[in-house]
């Protein structure tokens, strides 16, 4: 259920970026089942991988939810926004009461393209240098492996059934 929850809310990242743009609604729905199916197999697929190669622990799904799908969201309005430079479906647009959106020189939408995928790049840059700089500051405040950091057995007392650290419940530990 949980990756449900967060396909549909990659959808929605994903639509951020070309929400401004009208085109044909069955666009967005291929956009958004595109993504949802990105950011599912990211979880699933990429997150236990990335955890056990580089020890990286995305414990709030940043990467699946909002970076990966953010990057595609942007990509896809510069790709939305470069089709209107060849005047495909004029008509529609129109028909939304943007018709000053033509009378513009059609070398704008190209230009307005490349600034959409600089600005994605821009973002992907900043989320990168800034997750840097918070993961240092991070470690300086813990002092804690990050192998153990995450692990259940030093918060929750498993029941005595095998259950390992890896995701199962167990009892909080609370003072008596």
């Amino acid at each position: 259920m949980e990756d449900i929850l967060n396909a549909t809310l990659a959808g929605g990242v994903c639509a951020g970026g070309i929400g401004n743009v009208s085109y044909f609604p069955p666009l967005a729905l291929a956009c958004g089942l595109f993504v949802g199916t990105i950011s599912t197999f990211g979880f699933r697929l990429l997150t236990p991988f990335l955890q056990r190669t580089i020890g990286l622990y995305d414990t709030c799904g940043i990467h699946n939810l909002h970076a990966i799908p953010g990057m595609l969201g942007g990509l896809l309005s510069a790709l939305i926004v470069a089709c209107y430079h060849s005047g495909y479906n004029q008509h529609y647009t129109v028909g939304f009461g943007i018709d000053n959106v033509w009378q513009q020189n059609h070398s704008d939408f190209l230009g307005q393209a490349g600034r959409q995928v600089a600005g994605t790049f821009c973002s992907i840059g900043f989320g990168l240098v800034w997750g840097c700089v918070c993961g240092f500051v991070m470690t300086l405040f813990y002092d804690e492996d990050a192998h153990t950091f995450f692990k259940d057995e030093h918060y929750f007392e498993l029941e005595a059934t095998g259950l390992s650290s890896e995701g199962e419940t167990g009892h909080l530990l609370t003072k008596d």
